[in-house]
């Protein structure tokens, strides 16, 4: 139909134009001032008609330029006599096609049957709203490619091919290549659903919904060296999805990063040959979030593949989460594993397999997980040996933490992994473009050799240094070095302020931590904000190999409290909110007792989670005079929000005792509430007062339980006085309720559901 077509025109140029139309070769210009032609439009107009006897390039100048652009075959493109259509000043930021597409006409810019038509340099807008396709291919287009280009589409929350930035509709579209392009937004970066040969080098995918990559029937294809990322929050979304695809599939070097979704690279019904088979290598893949299965890579259904030097990164905290999965019966077989690095550090699987035929070989990886359960061989196995055992399979493989110095950047510190891979003739380079070693390489995506000497701060002890009562900053270290670490140079800042050098000195083996090391003293105060950051230099006075691995850093943290305050005149604090801040901001580090002194204290008070809080490091709010008539905190609630005195929202091992808790609302008028998981809390020697009532109302309860497990909570020896119902409890197991009075409820003193 394409030849027919092209024929047709051929016949169309000699019969109906003009006699002076003449092929076009050389370069033009579109747009700006005094161009060969106005519009793209019209150059495509042009070729059409002339046809075309040596290669052209279309410049086009700087503007935005709204135009929906259909490109039609054009007589006379060859390999060698192509059209190459750039940006005049070679930046895409200055040259944009925009439209808005409807639904029969989705695109901004369509390849309809053409060949050798090169773009570079350009971006292209869809505006379109269910409709927002970017360029479509189709008609069999082949050949034709974008270098430096920019497709952006809308932000959606939409699954639909009709939001694909560049969509492949019907036809043999072959050999198209795609690279150094930017894809932004959109629910799919890029969809093909035929098209052989295809090219996917060194681009961005950026903020898809639904799919970064989406290939279907795509014998041959290239994925190499893309970055994708999404942050738009999808649970289903997906980075690299190849189907029923055959032959020399090549998936390597890509990043792959994304918190919300559940495949990395998801292959389904793939088949190389014995002779081409496909190979997926040197990808980085890291997964985070926090609900449902992630899947690193999986592979369902497939034939001949290859996989090697990939790191996989899961750490999702989800037991049914993979770093490698494989599915499907006896269609699957003939999967190599090698050299990979498959480490679950959210306690999944470090690898899947259902099928245990399917894999042919397995071995020198590095398989780790955090998880009770090691990984799945047929059935659940529970740790390495065991996997070993079951599979008779990575007798050479091993299972340690890799130690990445950042989340997501593969770069493995553990020195166990250097050099503990076998040479693969198919993998030369590593994802960084380093040679790889012929015969010993590093497992995983990244090549690197284990210095010497090196060493880091692993992190600060926060729970010592932001304890008030230390005034000193102490340090974790770790020898990453092959050498034992003899001494070390431990700089650090406070606040941007250097602090004087410490320097330790011992004997620490290799891969060994030291804990909990002094390195000098600070004078911190309550309630404001600290950064610390701590680094090595110098170890065993040499040069640092490695300075990535050297810092630790505790941003803008405050001081936790232990020991005994005072409240009200002439007190640490003069009220209960400005002692609560201080609590809730730095957390405890040791038991804290307020004292409070007598008087009336007119505010409301919520006391939210406190870290550090336990069966230790208690909190006590207690009278000083022991006198519950002399302390009073009163308040008067007027809206079922704010229906509290005194409310524990979360917050566990916090007692007040010996003073009045006072509600004085009206149809609102409770004094406590216990709310949202408060537990191992105490009320006990108060006086608990709400307003005299005539109506039975649990808005009128002087204690009252909201939602959430609020357990073993004692409220004992208090004082109730009046409202519909003195305490109102509905669960919490483990909690106390006893010796307490209750005077003067209109409706029910004490309503307990799990105890009466």
């Amino acid at each position: 139909m394409k030849r027919i077509f092209t024929f047709l025109v051929m016949i169309f140029v000699l019969f109906s134009i003009s006699t002076n139309a003449q092929p076009l070769n050389g370069t033009y210009t579109v747009g700006g001032e005094n161009p060969t032609y106005k519009t793209l439009k019209d150059a495509i107009n042009g070729l059409v008609l002339n046809g075309i006897y040596g290669p052209v390039v279309l410049k086009i100048r700087d503007g935005i330029y709204t135009e929906q652009i259909n490109f039609q075959p054009i007589p006379g493109t060859t390999e060698k006599n192509n059209i190459t259509i750039v940006s005049e000043s070679n930046d895409s930021t200055k040259v944009t096609y925009v439209f808005s597409p409807t639904q029969s006409e989705n695109y901004v810019l369509k390849l309809f049957g053409c060949d050798y038509i090169n773009f570079s340099k350009i971006s292209f807008q869809s505006k379109g709203t269910d409709f927002a396709s970017v360029v479509k291919i189709e008609n069999g287009a082949t050949f034709n490619s974008f270098n430096g280009c920019v497709f952006e589409g809308v932000f959606t929350n939409n699954i639909t091919t009709d939001l694909s930035l560049v969509f492949e509709g019907d036809g043999k579209n072959n050999g198209n290549k795609f690279q150094n392009s930017v894809f932004k937004n959109g629910s799919i970066g890029l969809f093909f659903n035929t098209g052989e040969a295809l090219v996917v080098y060194h681009n961005k995918f950026i903020n898809q919904y639904y799919k970064g990559i989406e290939l279907s029937y795509t014998p041959s294809v290239i994925v190499n060296e893309n970055a994708i990322t999404t942050s738009t929050g999808n649970n289903e979304y997906i980075a690299i999805d190849v189907q029923y695809s055959e032959r020399n599939i090549v998936i390597s070097n890509n990043r792959i990063n994304f918190e919300s979704g559940y495949y990395g690279i998801y292959l389904y019904f793939c088949n190389g040959t014995a002779d081409k088979q496909g190979i997926i290598m040197n990808n980085c893949i890291g997964i985070s979030g926090k609900t449902g299965t992630a899947y690193g890579i999986y592979v369902g259904y497939s034939n001949f593949l290859a996989f090697y030097h990939n790191t996989i990164d899961i750490i999702r905290p989800v037991y049914s989460s993979r770093a490698f999965s494989q599915s499907g019966s006896n269609s699957s077989g003939n999967l190599k594993l090698a050299n990979n690095i498959f480490a679950n550090l959210g306690g999944g699987f470090a690898m899947y397999v259902e099928q245990p035929a399917s894999i042919t070989g397995s071995n020198y990886n590095n398989l780790f997980t955090t998880g009770s359960i090691f990984g799945y061989w047929g059935s659940a196995r529970k740790d390495f040996s065991e996997w070993k055992t079951a599979s008779g399979k990575d007798a050479n493989s091993i299972s340690i933490n890799p130690e990445f110095r950042t989340v997501f950047d593969c770069y493995a510190q553990s020195f166990m992994l250097d050099n503990k891979g076998i040479g693969i003739p198919e993998v030369i380079i590593d994802i960084n473009g380093e040679k790889r070693d012929k015969s010993t390489p590093d497992i995983g995506a990244v090549e690197w050799a284990a210095p010497s000497n090196d060493a880091g701060i692993v992190s600060i002890d926060k729970y010592q240094t932001f304890c008030v009562s230390k005034n000193s900053v102490f340090v974790n270290l770790k020898n990453f070095g092959l050498e034992a670490l003899k001494n070390v140079k431990i700089n650090w800042s406070v606040n941007g302020v250097i602090q004087k050098p410490f320097v330790w000195e011992g004997d620490l083996g290799q891969s060994k931590t030291l804990e909990s090391i002094k390195i000098g003293e600070q004078n911190f105060s309550l309630g404001k904000q600290y950064t610390v950051i701590a680094w090595t230099s110098n170890p065993n006075n040499s040069n640092d190999a490695f300075s990535f691995n050297d810092t630790a850093k505790v941003l803008n943290s405050y001081i936790a409290m232990t020991g005994n305050y005072t409240i009200g005149a002439n007190g640490n604090y003069k009220n209960f909110k400005d002692a609560i801040s201080d609590l809730e901001r730095g957390g405890v580090c040791g038991n804290v007792v307020f004292t409070v002194k007598n008087g009336t204290y007119n505010e409301q008070i919520t006391i939210n989670e406190i870290s550090g809080t336990n069966a230790q490091n208690t909190v006590k709010f207690v009278s000083e005079t022991k006198d519950s008539t002399k302390l009073i905190i009163v308040f008067s609630p007027t809206s079922v929000k704010n229906n509290y005195t005194l409310r524990f929202n979360g917050c566990d091992f916090v007692t007040f005792s010996h003073m009045k808790i006072k509600s004085i609302g009206t149809i609102y008028s409770t004094a406590i509430r216990v709310e949202n998981g408060s537990t191992n809390n105490g009320i006990t020697n108060c006086i608990l007062e709400g307003m005299q009532c005539t109506t039975n109302s649990i808005e009128s309860s002087v204690l009252s339980e909201g939602p959430g497990k609020n357990t073993n909570n004692i409220i004992k020896n208090n004082n109730i006085i009046n409202g519909s119902i003195g305490i109102y409890y509905s669960s919490g197991s483990g909690s106390v309720i006893e010796d307490n009075n209750y005077q003067n409820q209109f409706a029910q003193k004490c309503q307990w559901w799990r105890k009466y």
